[in-house]
């Protein structure tokens, strides 16, 4: 049985479809999971700034003589 593009089978077929699908399914996953482990990525860097900051703002504060 013969379709319209001359694809012999089925299977021929819907080999042909899976390989045209394969690359935009696997670019749109890894798209997704990269972009998700960004924001964790992000908060970890953040984090590990964050006490160093609040330790200079404190010691700084310590050094500055009391309002009167």
């Amino acid at each position: 049985m013969r379709g319209a593009k001359g694809v012999t089978s089925v299977v021929e077929a819907a080999g042909r479809a899976a390989g045209q699908r394969l690359r935009p399914v696997v670019m749109t996953s890894l798209a997704f999971v990269l972009g998700t482990l960004a924001v964790p990525l992000l908060y970890a860097a953040i984090a590990r700034r964050l006490p160093k900051a609040q330790a200079e703002r404190h010691d700084a504060a310590a050094t500055q003589p009391p309002a009167a």
